[in-house]
């Protein structure tokens, strides 16, 4: 891609803020921002100098690439408003890790998604360069596909679908579980009258040991020693809450029940 490419963000939100960004950063021509909301594409078109919209009838035509940065539950509705376009020969995109690149498949485009499987807000700062992208397309748009993600990414990685679903389906059990298992931490120490604050040494530590042998040689606690004296002593504590206590003792038993298939391996 040794000259600049014409593109339209349809969606303005996280994501789409960084990939603009990111694109500008690349000397890539964002051409216009689209956004339910005017007031928001008026926003991000100001930081890329360019036109905005908040109707999809008055999408540019002329542009070579279409990103589409919107919810999971929006991206059919607005493929099937931009196909009215007639974008022939143009390469669409979405980015989104659950849905398939299917979902927008057409004979007169060529299509496919860049996802990041990572946790992205727009005031944030952020070298978009270091964030993983999986590409998802079928074989003959492929090449294209991926050095579009080349251009946004230095670590590229090419998925199915099936994958990227999959991939999808962990990413939720490593940072948005692992998150909300965190705030219960913070619930408890603020029950009882402790400084959370505490816990940041543990909690960056629990993560750079993940980083650096995995999570199986990492894992440690009471769950794993069966340790039965202090898994009633925690239950204990926790005899008023009810929810929490059954959530306590399911993840108790999912790491006991994967050690015991460690060992067995």
């Amino acid at each position: 891609m040794s000259q600049a490419q014409k593109f339209v963000l349809i969606g303005s939100g996280n994501l789409a803020w960084q990939l603009a960004l990111r694109l500008k950063k690349q000397k890539q021509r964002v051409v216009q921002v689209y956004s339910r909301k005017l007031i928001n594409a008026k926003r991000l078109a100001a930081k890329m100098q360019s036109a905005y919209t908040s109707s999809l009838k008055k999408i540019n035509k002329d542009a070579d690439i279409y990103i589409i940065a919107v919810s999971d539950d929006a991206i059919e509705e607005v493929f099937s408003k931009l196909t009215i376009l007639k974008l022939d020969k143009k390469i669409l995109l979405h980015t989104s890790g659950s849905i398939s690149s299917s979902i927008i498949e057409s004979e007169a485009n060529q299509h496919g998604v860049i996802w990041p499987p990572q946790s992205i807000s727009k005031n944030i700062k952020l070298d978009f360069s270091q964030v993983p992208l999986c590409v998802c397309s079928p074989t003959k748009h492929l090449k294209k596909i991926k050095k579009i993600a080349q251009l946004l990414s230095n670590k590229v990685y090419v998925v199915s679908d099936e994958q990227k679903a999959a991939l999808h389906l962990a990413c939720v059990f490593a940072n948005n579980f692992s998150n909300h298992m965190i705030h219960l931490s913070k619930e408890i120490c603020d029950e009882h009258k402790v400084n959370f604050k505490i816990l940041a040494p543990i909690i960056e530590e629990t993560f750079k040991k993940i980083k650096i042998a995995g999570p199986s040689f990492s894992q440690t606690g009471p769950a794993i020693r069966d340790d039965k004296r202090t898994l009633n002593a925690h239950l204990a504590i926790l005899s008023k809450d009810k929810k929490l206590k059954r959530l306590y003792k399911q993840i108790t038993e999912s790491i006991q029940s994967l050690e015991h298939k460690s060992v067995q391996h």
